[in-house]
């Protein structure tokens, strides 16, 4: 994971703005396929190994999204900036969810549906992160 992390580093080192712009939506977009696809993984086989995948790449996006898709709002605007607020906000929504869901998992407390609501769930704060 860590390794994945500078490997997107070395991607954007020595762009353009514009072009960095479009590797780190591009990143940005991968990494939310990752999210999408162990979600899926994790409906369908529960277990440690698939709730630790989704954990991870939930961690990876929500990372590389707050290192970079708000570091151009916070240059342009400075300091103290709501919108890296709103973020702040999300990001520990997203960890409190996904530990529930980890937990309720692991306790066996859900049916495949509330398992999928939950990962709907928390998939709408990860948009909300970018947007």
């Amino acid at each position: 994971e860590e390794i994945a992390e500078i490997d997107y580093e070395k991607q954007l080192e020595g762009l353009t703005a514009e072009e960095k712009k479009k590797a780190v939506e591009d990143i940005l977009a991968g990494l939310q396929d990752k999210v999408y696809a162990c979600g899926a993984n994790l409906a369908d086989n529960i277990n440690t190994d698939t709730i630790n995948e989704y954990k991870a790449a939930v961690k990876s996006f929500v990372n590389f999204a707050v290192n970079h898709s708000l570091d151009v709002k916070s240059v342009i605007s400075g300091g103290l900036n709501p919108m890296k607020q709103k973020n702040y906000v999300i990001v520990k929504i997203i960890n409190e969810k996904v530990e529930r869901l980890t937990k309720e998992l692991l306790f066996n407390q859900l049916e495949k549906l509330q398992i999928l609501e939950r990962l709907d769930e928390i998939k709408g704060l990860l948009v909300n992160l970018t947007t």
